[in-house]
Formats: structure tokens, C-alpha cells, sequence
């Protein structure tokens, strides 16, 4: 029998199940264990609303947002203002449907781009009902809205004639979230005078609040950079080296996966899904703080490489370290959590991307 990339995603998920679901909540001591899956606070939800809201009516009385732990771009504070006009209860059911709506359109995308299949129905369904999903959903986070407005912003600017829009849902992404920036070099096609007019864009609207309110940005993400964070539930490379006592790596391996990004993108043609899973992944790995809830990020790039043909050992693991993220860090030990499976997934990507690229250069 020939071996798909349904069986190899299968028998990937299946011990992903075995290991880090069925052992710890079954057999791992004489009783069942009840973990708690998400790191929830038992008293609220959409915590992370909550705060983006009162960073939105800290601007609205004529104040820096930037109060707390604020570290988004100063235009989210701009954009949550509606969120003020209604109760808690109403915004966090909005966001809600909001983000269900964006995983369900990046679905239909790929739809779009090829037939839906076994493998494209697996990954988005696991998606929806995974851990980093819940915890996205119960925080009152919003990843997935600012991923599907890139994804969308790359389709557009890849399959249609609809450039300017692209443009637009590509800044609102970046402006909601920084991480998409690492996608600035797909969205141009390699017109430089495009790239420089959205990284103008971008740039400027950092300013949209005035050159204080800037300031205190920038202030704040230095402050946050600098110190150790929380480590259960935050995959990145920062917090797992600070975890493992070996924070001096941080640095050295940021700079190699950011040198691996250089070269995904270089001499990179069209809408390349290799391309797309490893901007998705620095977007993970590289800031130095990266809470699980962003990992829902990686479902519609996973889509778009299991309906590709690659080498079925490589996938057969990729599968195996993105199907463990499925599940919460709770029933893991740290050595063994999503920074290593993303780690796992960003050199094989890059693997893949370099034997891609030497396969195209000796048919040539």
C-alpha cells in the first residue's frame, strides 16, 4: 500500500494522542489525572480583552495607553475603541466570533488555492479544538485575526489584481500584531518600491498616537525584552534558554533563524508554502515573549504543506512535533514542550526549502 500524506499526518497525530494525552491522563499515576489544559483564572476571562480595553479608555482620557503591560503597537488602541462603547460580556462574544470567522476563512483559503482533501480537513479540525486555540479563545486574544488578514493579504496580492486592498489588510495585520512584518517580503513580489512604501506605512503609523506615545512603546517593549519571563505556556527560544539555564543562546539562535529567513525568502516565487511556514514559525520562536495562544497561527501554513509532495520521513516528524503542540504544556515536561517542537519544525522547514531550491537548480 502506498503511504500518503494522510497516513503519515495519522500515524504522527495518533502517537502525539498516545504520549502526551492518553499516558499522563491515564496511566501516568493510580488515578485519572485532571490537568488544567488552559491557564485560565478562575475568577475571569478574556483577561487579555479586559486589558486591551482599558488601554483603549486610558487613550480616550486623553493618556499614553501605554499603562500596564501594553506591548502592541499604538494604532490597537485606536482599533479596540468600539469595544469601550459596549459591556465586557458583548466585546468578548464579539472577539470570539470574530477570531472562529478568521480560522474558518484561512480554511476556505486554502480551499481556494486547492480541493479540500483528507489532510486539509484533519489539520483545521485538530486546529479548532487544540489547546493553543482554547487558550487564544479564553484569553480574548487575537492572532488568528491578525494571521488571516496576511494570509489574505497574500492571496490577494498573489492571485488577483487587488493591490491596494492587500496592502491594507497587511498593515491592519501588522498593526494589530508585529509578527506579520516577517511577511513584509512575500507581499511585494520584489518591488522594492513597494516594500519600502509598506514598510514606510507601518513605520508611520507607529507615530499615529505623536512621538510620546511612540517613545513609551518602544519603552515598554524594551522592558519586557529584558526581563525572564513566565516559561509554561511561552515557547519562546528566550524563555526555553532562560528554562534550561542557558540564556546566553538566546541571541545566537535568533540571529540564525532570522538568517534562515533571509534565505526562505531569497529568490522566493509566488505564493510559496515553505516560505509561509517559516515566517510563521519566527514569528513564534524569535520574540521574547510568545504565549501558546499564538499557535493556531501555524494551522493554515500546515494545510498548505500537507497538500505537497516532500520527503515522508521529514513530514512523518514535522507531523509528529506540530501534532504535540495540539496539546497543553500542562501534561509535558518543559524539556520536551513547544519551543523544541517548533525548533523541530523551523530546521526542517528550512531543510526542505534548501533541497527544494538544489533539486529546481540541477534540473536547470
Amino acid at each position: 500500500m502506498k503511504i500518503s500524506n494522510i497516513h503519515i499526518l495519522l500515524i504522527g497525530f495518533f502517537i502525539s494522542f498516545a504520549v502526551f494525552f492518553i499516558h499522563p491522563v491515564f496511566f501516568a499515576s493510580a488515578g485519572m489525572n485532571y490537568f488544567q489544559y488552559v491557564p485560565s483564572f478562575q475568577d475571569s476571562i478574556g483577561v487579555d480583552l479586559a486589558q486591551n480595553i482599558n488601554y483603549s479608555k486610558t487613550l480616550l482620557g486623553g493618556k499614553s495607553p501605554y499603562v500596564g503591560n501594553n506591548l502592541y503597537p499604538p494604532l490597537t488602541s485606536v482599533l479596540f475603541i468600539p469595544f469601550t462603547f459596549v459591556n465586557f460580556h458583548t466585546a468578548y462574544l464579539a472577539i470570539s466570533v470574530i477570531t472562529f470567522i478568521a480560522i474558518i476563512s484561512m480554511f476556505v483559503l486554502a480551499c481556494k488555492i486547492n480541493n479540500a482533501s483528507p489532510e486539509m480537513i484533519l489539520v483545521f479540525i485538530t486546529g479548532i479544538i487544540s489547546y493553543g486555540f482554547q487558550f487564544e479563545i479564553e484569553r480574548g486574544q487575537f492572532y488568528t485575526i491578525s494571521m488571516a488578514f496576511c494570509m489574505w493579504a497574500l492571496y490577494l496580492v498573489h492571485f488577483t489584481k487587488y493591490r491596494k486592498i492587500a496592502y491594507a489588510l497587511f498593515t491592519l495585520a501588522v498593526q494589530l500584531k508585529i509578527f506579520p512584518i516577517f511577511f513584509i517580503w512575500m507581499m511585494v513580489k520584489k518591488n522594492w518600491r513597494d516594500l519600502l512604501l509598506l514598510a514606510e506605512i507601518n513605520f508611520a503609523l507607529l507615530f499615529c498616537l505623536g512621538y510620546k506615545v511612540f517613545y513609551d512603546f518602544l519603552i515598554f517593549l524594551k522592558h519586557q525584552a529584558s526581563q525572564p519571563t513566565w516559561v509554561y505556556g511561552n515557547h519562546s527560544i528566550r524563555s526555553y534558554t532562560h528554562f534550561i539555564q542557558r540564556g546566553e543562546l538566546y541571541p545566537f539562535i535568533a540571529i540564525a533563524i532570522i538568517i534562515g529567513w533571509f534565505y526562505a525568502n531569497y529568490k522566493s516565487k509566488g505564493f510559496n508554502t515553505l516560505t509561509i511556514l517559516y515566517c510563521t514559525l519566527i514569528g513564534s520562536l524569535v520574540p521574547p515573549i510568545s504565549n501558546d495562544y499564538t499557535l493556531p497561527t501555524l494551522v493554515l501554513p500546515m494545510i498548505l504543506l500537507f497538500q505537497e509532495k516532500h520527503s515522508g520521513l521529514v513530514l512523518f516528524f514535522i507531523s509528529l512535533a506540530y501534532s504535540s503542540m495540539l496539546f497543553s504544556y500542562a501534561t509535558k515536561t518543559y524539556l520536551v514542550n513547544n519551543a523544541l517542537a517548533l525548533l523541530i519544525i523551523t530546521g526542517l522547514t528550512l531543510y526542505l526549502i534548501w533541497k527544494d531550491k538544489h533539486s529546481k537548480i540541477e534540473k536547470v
